[in-house]
This record gives structure tokens, sequence and C-alpha cells, in this order.
């Protein structure tokens, strides 16, 4: 499942999208964000925040190439945590 949010200005998150995949690869990230794309349109201050994963990634370059893509810092911690 592939889903959006986006943070109003009280600091509230809210759906914006979502979409059911067959898998996280890059074709099926960059058609979700593609459908996205078709619903809100080009921002120049668009900001996807995302694990690090490739699939993302590839897509976020590929639909949005004038977003900033930063990275999660919750997904970093823990992918930084030692055992």
């Amino acid at each position: 499942m592939f889903l959006a949010v986006g943070m109003d200005g009280n600091n509230q998150i809210l759906p914006i999208g979502y979409g059911i995949g067959k898998s996280e690869d890059g074709e099926s990230w960059t058609w979700f964000l593609s459908k996205l794309k078709e619903c809100i349109g080009e921002h120049p201050d668009l900001v996807i925040i995302s694990d690090r994963a490739a699939s993302i990634q590839l897509a976020v370059r590929v639909v949005f190439p004038r977003s900033f893509h930063g990275l999660c810092c919750r997904h970093l911690m823990v992918n930084l945590r030692l055992p």
C-alpha cells in the first residue's frame, strides 16, 4: 500500500492519496507518484520525505524532478541503531 500525507498549518497530518500495488519497486512507486501528480499538480515548494528506498528515490527524480526529496529522521534513526 502506498500512502501520501501532508501537513497543514496547524501541523496536523492529513491523507492526500493512497494506492495499492504489487510491490514497492520503482515501477509501482513511479505509477503511484504519477497518479498523485495528476491530482495535486506541479508545486514549486513541494517537499517529499521518505525512507532511503532506492525505488522511491528513482520515482521522485522521474515524476517530481524539481521537488526536494528529504530523508525521514525516524527511519534514519532506526536504521542506525546498533543491536
